[in-house]
């Protein structure tokens, strides 16, 4: 029980670091979104596999089991948990936009550090005050795929852990920041506290802090079409976790400035 309480109140701690954006700004991102002109963008080569892109990297594992042309680690596949990406694309300003599935991490959480399933008690980034994980259940991130098969989507990207990011979904928006990595062959996969922002709760019990039970089990209750948008080199030094409202507003200003600059012209 004690640990219980000591969780309970570290999260709502960092919580209260963490600031949801307002409806109408995501409103107003999920429309500029709609209309981004992605002919002035590029699809992001995937170098070391011979020419092709991320798309088509992806697209492979969803329909063969394969990546870059090697099979999976034993018991995984993607054609049972596909990717689904829409595009790759990386804009003359370094920015990288990609639409995939949402699926579900729950690292860094207390219901992680329990040990269940495939979640990690430890997230890639670690915050430089406290030296501790970031908390899924609390903070808002996605993930980005280990090099893998003779490819690195980071180097690739140039996408770093503590880049900056912004999630859209509809009407609904996240801003955080990358903060952890996962399976090279997969693309596309947001802490609990994204999907909380983008209406897709993850606790089994409503309201329960720490939550002690995902939806779906283990793994959650994924989305199917989520947009991206990450802003490489733009990792705030140093990373504190008192700051994280002051990256979630740098991250929806430039969100909001990339979105502008690259509208489609009627």
């Amino acid at each position: 029980m004690i640990r219980d309480l000591m969780y309970g109140f570290l999260a709502l701690a960092v919580v209260s670091f963490y600031i949801p954006a307002e409806a109408s700004e995501c409103t107003e991102l999920g429309n500029l979104f709609k209309n981004i002109d992605t002919s002035r963008a590029v699809e992001l080569q995937a170098n070391g596999s011979g020419g092709r892109t991320y798309k088509q990297l992806y697209d492979e594992c969803d329909k063969t089991n394969t990546f870059n042309q090697k099979p999976l680690p034993a018991k995984r596949k993607c054609s049972t948990d596909p990717n689904l990406v829409k595009g790759v694309w990386k804009f003359p300003d370094g920015t990288i936009v990609f639409i995939a599935k949402g699926s579900v991490d729950a690292d860094g959480s207390p219901l992680a550090q329990s040990a269940t399933g495939t979640n990690q008690p430890e997230t890639s980034l670690k915050w430089d005050d406290t030296g501790k994980s970031a908390d899924a259940e609390a903070v808002s991130f996605i993930v980005v795929p280990l090099p893998r098969a003779g490819v690195s989507f980071s180097d690739d990207s140039s996408i770093v852990v503590g880049d900056l990011d912004v999630v859209i979904r509809a009407d609904n928006c996240s801003a955080g920041l990358v903060a952890d990595k996962g399976p090279g062959f997969r693309l596309g996969e947001g802490s609990l506290r994204m999907h909380e922002d983008l209406g897709n709760p993850q606790c089994a019990v409503a309201n329960q802090v720490p939550c002690k039970r995902l939806v779906g089990g283990n793994s959650g209750r994924g989305l199917r079409s989520v947009s991206y948008i990450v802003f490489p080199g733009s990792k705030p030094h140093p990373m504190n976790v008192g700051n994280i409202a002051d990256y979630q507003r740098a991250a929806a200003a430039k969100a909001k400035e990339f979105l502008l600059r690259f509208q489609r012209v009627p």
